[in-house]
């Protein structure tokens, strides 16, 4: 098969495939939703607040809307006031709680809008426990994904809302499970809304002496992406019927870990209440034991290389003799060559260069012939009184090769 044909056949190949991903795949833009963010009264993600806080401007004029930023509790002064905050959970510790009694017994309003309430002092708390099992519990919608729901306790308005959940996707609703008061509070709870499917109230009042708590336990209903369903206009308009005021503190959710001044605990007691604190204890003593068992036995010095010793002298001669070389000086070399030759017989034979007769001397020790002796002794001293050729200097070098071979 030729070249051309294979090239064919792969460019097919990966047609085809791109041919099956456009038929059998949608490729679609994806809105950039942050689901994560919960009741910001200034964003415009799904589960923020932005919208409800724009009803409640509209509601009760910009002029007479407080928003407090601040983690700590504020309350106008005075009466027909009205309160509202907003979270999964909201509580108060010991102080705000006695100051918000204050408030509402004084002709007050409140709407807490939470899953789990704590905002009773202990004169109330005995009464109503809002924290506890007493007060709320969870229950799951099992039929469908849709929470239908009734607001007509008080008026005669008989229309059923419902609501759909949804959970990074905005087209297809998701099961949940709802919080809801529990029939042994409802002796203190007055009713106003309830689920349509399992009469379970979730909407409701309490009075304390001129001013009402209002509890609402699902605060989903009043996210921004609530706003795209049908319920969501209605159910606001009920739920602030019931609440006129002069002024209202918008108050933003509490970020922040449960502390009770009255109630004062060691750091440890602090740290081992909150789980995330609790495990980030518990994971640094782990590593500290473990640091301590693998690390912390003395170590030895590291030792240091040591390094390989170098031949200076063979580099050394390398480089004399390419001097020598490079400036035609034969005869100098052959000098050092003479050198290094009598150093060596004289330290292998114990011969004095100086000796009378060193080539007979010599030839009796090496068991060489004396006329090879005085040969290659010839040519050392003929190069002190004429030049030296290359070849002449190969010939030595072969001469004293074949010295050291035949040498005893």
């Amino acid at each position: 098969m030729s070249r051309a044909k294979i090239i064919l056949l792969i460019l097919s190949f990966f047609l085809l495939i791109g041919v099956l991903i456009i038929t059998f795949y949608e490729v679609k833009e994806v809105p950039d939703y942050n689901w994560f963010s919960h009741y910001n009264y200034e964003s415009n993600e799904p589960n923020d607040l932005y919208l409800f806080k724009s009803l409640i401007e509209e509601k009760y004029g910009l002029e007479n809307l407080n928003l407090n930023e601040a983690d700590s509790v504020y309350l106008e002064k005075g009466e027909d006031n009205l309160y509202v905050t907003i979270g999964d959970q909201i509580r108060f510790n010991s102080y705000e709680k006695d100051k918000f009694i204050e408030y509402i017994s004084a002709g007050n309003n409140a709407l807490i809008i939470a899953r789990r309430i704590d905002v009773l002092n202990e004169k109330y708390d005995s009464l109503i426990d809002l924290s506890g099992d007493n007060m709320v519990t969870p229950y799951d919608v099992i039929a469908d994904t849709t929470f239908c729901f009734d607001m007509n306790f008080i008026s005669e308005d008989t229309t059923v809302l419902c609501y759909k959940k949804y959970i990074y996707n905005i087209e297809k609703p998701r099961k949940v499970t709802h919080t809801t008061f529990v029939e042994d509070s409802l002796g203190y709870i007055e009713e106003l809304a309830y689920n349509h499917n399992y009469y379970r109230s979730f909407f409701g009042r309490i009075q304390i002496d001129s001013g009402y708590i209002y509890i609402h336990t699902i605060p989903n209903l009043f996210t921004n992406y609530g706003s795209l369903q049908d319920y969501y206009l209605p159910h606001f308009n009920k739920v602030f019927s019931y609440l006129p005021a002069e002024k209202v503190v918008l108050d933003k959710p509490k970020n922040r870990f449960y502390y009770d001044p009255a109630n004062r605990k060691s750091p440890i007691d602090f740290i081992l209440q909150t789980d995330s604190l609790r495990w980030s204890y518990y994971l640094t003593i782990g590593g500290m034991i473990l640091f301590a068992f693998f690390r912390g036995k003395r170590k030895q010095r590291v030792v240091p290389m040591v390094k390989k010793n170098i031949n200076t002298s063979m580099e050394y001669i390398q480089t004399l003799s390419e001097l020598y070389k490079n400036q035609n000086q034969n005869h100098k070399l052959v000098k050092h060559i003479k050198a290094n030759f009598l150093h060596n017989i004289k330290k292998k034979y114990n011969i004095d260069p100086n000796v009378e007769d060193y080539s007979r001397a010599l030839s009796k020790k090496t068991k060489i012939e004396l006329s090879d002796i005085e040969n290659l002794m010839h040519k050392f001293n003929s190069a002190e009184s004429s030049d030296f050729t290359d070849e002449q200097l190969i010939v030595l070098h072969k001469q004293i090769e074949s010295f050291y071979k035949k040498a005893k």
